[in-house]
């Protein structure tokens, strides 16, 4: 299943390729504040519900012939039990944006994400949706070499509202 997916993810990265070697490699570059082993301290705000809180660990580092970073993490939920996410992210060379494949456990498919920087914050919306779900985004916002504040949100209505929002800090 593994070289399955490694397999897959080669294919899906092809537009990736062009960019470390050619013109979009000052695009990828700007990813290197990601690039790391992290530990990150997270509020999960549910509405109608108490927050809860959790620690992240995560390594992120390039991959695919540098044309991919490569984020794994994994945090425990108290009651719901240990998670996983395997995220994928690169620069797009047709489309001029980054994009993010997220592979969590319990999901067939990835979420796909896809933005760019606006100032010094990377800023990735969900990219298809099936018509009853909600549009996710993360924010990124670099702080220094060491930290990174960063927030999953939710659209409700026009605007996105933080669902997560996270500490990271490197090790």
């Amino acid at each position: 299943m593994t070289k399955l997916l490694a397999l897959i993810l080669m294919f899906a990265s092809l537009p990736f390729a062009v960019a470390q070697s050619g013109p979009h490699a000052e695009a990828l570059k700007k990813l290197n504040f990601l690039v790391g082993k992290w530990t990150s301290t997270e509020t999960a705000k549910r509405p109608g519900a108490p927050d809860v809180e959790f620690t992240l660990h995560g390594v992120n580092e390039w991959a695919v012939g540098g044309t991919m970073l490569q984020i794994i993490e994994s945090f425990e939920i108290p009651g719901a039990g240990t998670r996983h996410n395997h995220i994928l992210m690169g620069y797009d060379a047709r489309e001029k944006k980054y994009t993010t494949y997220w592979f969590t456990n319990g999901s067939g498919r990835p979420i796909v994400f896809s933005g760019d920087f606006e100032g010094s914050n990377l800023v990735l919306t969900q990219s298809e949706t099936a018509s009853n779900a909600q549009v996710l985004r993360i924010v990124y916002r670099p702080k220094n070499e060491k930290e990174i504040d960063a927030e999953l949100q939710v659209k409700v209505g026009d605007k996105f509202e933080p669902r997560t929002v996270a500490k990271y800090v490197k090790d």
